[in-house]
């Protein structure tokens, strides 16, 4: 397996995909993977896709734009991501969107929640939290697997 890339960040839910995007209003309907018949991820473009990913329902990272395979970066859908959380915890998602360029710690609805962050739901989308209702930034390190697609 190929060195990791480790990105310092701030905890983010990502709500692009087919479900409810609680009112995120910058919320996309595709994500850069497709679901195919036997749930394996693949690039959006992939003819097996049977459908775009629901942040809801799939867990998954977002990784940096930048690092792309597609814009000769070294990291492609279902490669792995490893978050690590301010009390130790490291939980693992495989990447199924690329995001902002250079921006770490983004991850689907349901890999927040299945880290056992708490989320609010506010009128401007979902938060992450570790401290109840003042949901302070959460500083998260995300270590990025290359070549680690099954």
């Amino acid at each position: 397996m190929s060195t990791p890339i480790v990105l310092q960040g701030v905890l983010a839910i990502d709500t692009d995909g087919i479900g409810d995007h609680h009112n995120d209003e910058t919320a996309q309907n595709r994500t850069s993977a497709k679901v195919d018949e036997n749930g394996k991820f693949v690039p959006a473009f992939d003819p097996s896709g049977v459908r775009f990913l629901n942040a809801d329902i799939d867990e998954y990272s977002v990784a940096p734009l930048n690092l792309a395979h597609v814009n000769g970066g070294p990291l492609k859908i279902g490669d792995i991501a490893t978050v690590t959380l301010p009390d130790g915890t490291q939980h693992s998602a495989p990447i199924g969107d690329f995001g902002p360029r250079g921006k770490a710690g983004e991850f689907s609805l349901f890999a927040v929640q299945s880290m056992g962050v708490s989320v609010i739901f506010t009128h401007n989308g979902p938060i992450p939290t570790l401290d109840g209702p003042n949901a302070s930034d959460i500083p998260v390190s995300v270590a990025f697997f290359p070549d680690s697609a099954n």
